[in-house]
């Protein structure tokens, strides 16, 4: 459901295709927009300043490309790219060879694949641009987790969120462990997990401890971080009821369950930027800050280190 992308960083430096493309990038949008090579950031600002200097861009238009790297939303769109950038090559032919190939490549050049596009020549309800925002998934680990990987591997944070959720219960306990493996598997920079879950009807916090310590003892990698929070009501009003994996890039809704039930489906959808920050904000929370209702009630907290 999530793109990596590449825009050339001379085509992404000129005010009018910076205007044009720069709402264009993020979780909520389908697409992450990857720094291809490892100083693109800094080519296309450098760029954008060389392009005022030849009137192409104005001093004012110049300021506000810089100001929206340094402080705009726009960052979050942007990500490591994680592909070598052959020395000496022209941008175009490094990233059609590069791999993983990318899902999509803005240029100047003449497409020479469906995944290019040149600039100029985008319509943005066709495909390679036009990304899924909503998706139909089987309830099974592998594609549950697989759905928002672009995102997660990248995570340093990562938040589940399901009020039904039960170490206990293998259609729960597996999805989670298969996603801990993959990122450990595929370095990810992530070192703590947070479940956010309700609080049962009968909460022995000896017992839930215990479940989740055996848990981990199976799954939790060496020297992570799980912290387990468990839920009475919200602190905005109501319950914990939907169902959410959130990241510091972005989030998706996960609408039936983060469980597995290989028969059935489950519909998920890229959570919009402002809604994700939203609930962001509300459950991913440092320790020295936790909420009032934790603090009175510790033992509804769970830490455990792999």
């Amino acid at each position: 459901m999530i793109a990596d992308c590449a825009v050339d960083p001379e085509v992404m430096a000129r005010w009018e295709y910076f205007q044009m493309l720069h709402a264009d990038f993020g979780v909520g949008q389908g697409r992450l927009l990857c720094e291809f090579p490892t100083k693109w950031r800094k080519l296309v600002l450098e760029q954008a300043i060389e392009l005022e200097a030849s009137g192409v861009n104005t001093a004012r238009q110049a300021a506000m490309l810089v100001d929206q790297f340094q402080h705009g939303t726009f960052r979050r769109g942007l990500v490591a790219s994680g592909r070598e950038y052959p020395a000496g090559s022209r941008w175009s032919d490094a990233a059609r060879t590069t791999r993983p190939a990318f899902d999509l490549i803005i240029h100047s050049d003449a497409p020479t694949s469906a995944s290019e596009l040149r600039v100029g020549e985008i319509l943005r309800l066709n495909p390679p641009f036009a990304r899924p925002r909503q998706a139909e998934v089987r309830r099974q680990a592998t594609d549950l987790v697989a759905c928002g990987w672009s995102c997660f591997r990248r995570a340093k944070e990562i938040a589940v969120i399901d009020p039904y959720f039960r170490p206990r219960e293998g259609k729960f306990g597996r999805v989670l462990g298969h996603f801990l493996a993959r990122l450990e598997r595929e370095c990810s920079p992530l070192k703590r997990l947070e479940v956010h879950t309700k609080l049962p009807d009968y909460y022995d916090p000896l017992i839930q401890r215990g479940n989740w310590t055996n848990w981990a003892n199976e799954h939790l990698p060496s020297g992570w971080k799980l912290r387990v929070v468990h839920w009475n009501e919200l602190e905005t009003g109501g319950t914990l009821h939907a169902r959410y994996i959130l990241t510091d890039y972005g989030g998706l809704d996960y609408n039936w369950g983060i469980d597995e039930d290989p028969g059935e489906q489950t519909q998920v959808s890229l959570l919009d930027d402002s809604f994700w920050e939203r609930l962001y904000r509300r459950f991913v929370w440092p320790v020295e800050s936790t909420p009032q209702a934790f603090r009175d009630f510790p033992d509804r907290i769970i830490e455990i280190t792999g």
